[in-house]
């Protein structure tokens, strides 16, 4: 009955081995499947935002096509009369027949501009401030001469 009941030194290390193997082989798989993980969780991130960029960039798209629309729906009334009689009152009934609000969500309202050379600013000026716009001015980014 010797050794009945009794752990010798070999059996401890025995079983200090065994649980060091498990432990091991533990954490290894553990991290395996922590990094097996990340990447899905990864790719599953990607194709996500790659599905909600697509989708922006086609509702960016369609709203610039609406405001296409508007731009064009402009022009034709600037086309329609000549265009230095081409009233501030004229342009008004056109952009108050369409929604803004509805038609081009976002926009703070529609306008024509139109170059004038340096020599006729002064007349352009004027005849603007008679059209209705008494505080009309023209306003530049930066100063500079020449187009």
């Amino acid at each position: 009955m010797k050794g009945r009941g009794r752990v010798t030194d070999g059996g401890r290390r025995r079983s200090a081995l065994v649980a060091l193997v498990v432990l091991v082989l533990g954490v290894g798989i553990s991290l395996l499947l922590s990094a097996s993980q990340a990447e899905r969780n990864a790719r599953t991130a990607q194709a996500r935002f790659d599905v909600l960029a697509a989708r922006t960039v086609t509702q960016i798209q369609a709203r610039l096509a609406k405001y296409q629309y508007g731009l064009r729906g402009a022009r034709g009334v600037a086309l329609g009369v000549r265009f230095d009689q081409l009233s501030r009152a004229r342009f008004r009934v056109y952009s108050e027949s369409r929604d803004i609000d509805h038609e081009f969500p976002g926009a703070r309202g529609m306008g024509i501009i139109r170059r004038v050379a340096e020599p006729q600013q002064e007349r352009f000026v004027l005849d603007a401030r008679r059209d209705g716009k008494p505080d009309f001015a023209i306003r530049e980014l930066s100063p500079h001469t020449g187009d």
